[in-house]
């Protein structure tokens, strides 16, 4: 009986001390597990901060690059001589590319505020035996640069110009209603060396279609002057 009551506090204090340490554990882990809470939630914070800055940068140059194109109206050609077909030709080196091109406005709209290149177009165009005006000339053709470069080459080269337009428009010229035999029978415009090559074999039409389109940049510069 001794012996037990000299062992129970022993027992009561090893309890004790062993339920001290089981709490102080939790404690600790409780107080670590906050922690990686909080670590967490910072890093997600970062994370989603960092992703909604890179989404943003491409959102912004396109929005810049839209606030600095060119504004409607304002001068300049489109690139190549073709006037059926977006793309350029080898044949055509040398294209206008600083003419007038009025945004929107037409070619033959242009012509008509131009009066002295529309007076130069119509005297060549005489010269050729077209009845048509400048206007109605160049009214298939997609940009004035074009249209003027055609011309040259019809006069350098003793061209007829209605088949010259027909193979780069597929489009008579008013008020005709259909194309000379043989012309505008792509389903694609051709370029202006293409058309010299169908209409004048054996030229050289690289050479041919740079010429035309310095006279061409050479009449709409000195018409603007």
């Amino acid at each position: 009986m001794r012996q037990q009551s000299e062992i129970r506090p022993q027992i009561s204090a090893t309890r004790s001390r062993f339920l001290t340490f089981t709490r102080g554990v939790r404690k600790r882990s409780t107080n670590q597990l906050l922690k990686e809470v909080k670590m967490r939630k910072l890093m997600t914070v970062g994370v989603a901060v960092l992703a909604i800055g890179l989404w943003l940068i491409p959102i912004r140059a396109a929005a810049q690059g839209h606030s600095v194109g060119r504004p409607e109206g304002s001068p300049g050609l489109a690139p190549g001589s073709a006037a059926g077909t977006t793309h350029g030709s080898a044949h055509d080196s040398g294209s206008v590319n600083d003419g007038t091109h009025g945004g929107s406005k037409a070619p033959d709209q242009l012509l008509t505020q131009n009066k002295n290149l529309s007076n130069n177009l119509a005297n060549l165009l005489t010269k050729m035996g077209v009845s048509a005006t400048p206007q109605q000339a160049c009214a298939n053709f997609k940009n004035l640069g074009q249209c003027v470069a055609a011309i040259h080459v019809a006069n350098n080269l003793k061209i007829d110009f209605t088949s010259l337009e027909c193979d780069m428009t597929l489009k008579p010229i008013a008020p005709a209603t259909s194309c000379p035999t043989g012309t505008g029978t792509g389903t694609k415009g051709m370029s202006l060396g293409a058309s010299i090559d169908t209409l004048k074999p054996g030229t050289d039409s690289k050479a041919e279609s740079k010429k035309a389109n310095t006279q061409a940049k050479q009449d709409i510069q000195q018409s603007n002057s």
